[in-house]
């Protein structure tokens, strides 16, 4: 007897929207879920900037080879319902479930992008990526080998 996999939607109930699994009603593919995340740190010094905008937008269309004319609108969408409504715990737990080590990696590293894309870094905005490390569980070796290839890449 073949297992099937667990699938992932969001669907809005009212003004909440939630995660549910095998969604039948559900709306957007998860990995939304993880531009919800980059936006949240981009939000974390209070307003997001039109180039962290921009970098969210490139990272989640390339990371995921998603044409980046349908990301947007998607995007867009996506955060206007997540915006306010984001339970990270839950967010958290459905995405451990999903990204491998190396995919959180990945997210670590697309974080700092988004948050050193404005030139401004500030304590806030730190903070919230500490938020999410601890929703998503990242690991030492995660976060450092994101810092790593961070840092590898701007010395370029």
């Amino acid at each position: 007897m073949a297992t099937q996999a667990k699938t992932y939607g969001l669907e809005l109930s009212g003004n909440v929207l939630s995660i549910v699994a095998n969604s039948e009603n559900g709306f957007f593919d998860p990995r939304f879920l993880v531009a919800a995340l980059l936006d949240h740190v981009a939000h974390g010094d209070g307003s997001v900037s039109e180039v962290e905008s921009e970098t969210m937008l490139a990272l989640v269309s390339d990371h995921f080879s998603l044409d980046e004319t349908a990301t947007r609108s998607r995007l867009a969408h996506a955060l206007n319902l997540y915006a306010g409504s984001m339970d990270l715990a839950e967010v958290g737990r459905v995405l451990r479930e999903i990204l491998t080590p190396a995919e959180r990696e990945e997210v670590m590293l697309m974080m700092l992008r988004v948050v050193a894309a404005d030139g401004r870094q500030g304590a806030d905005e730190l903070r919230a990526i500490d938020e999410v490390v601890a929703c998503l569980e990242l690991t030492e070796e995660e976060r450092h080998a994101a810092f790593q290839r961070y840092f590898a890449s701007s010395e370029q």
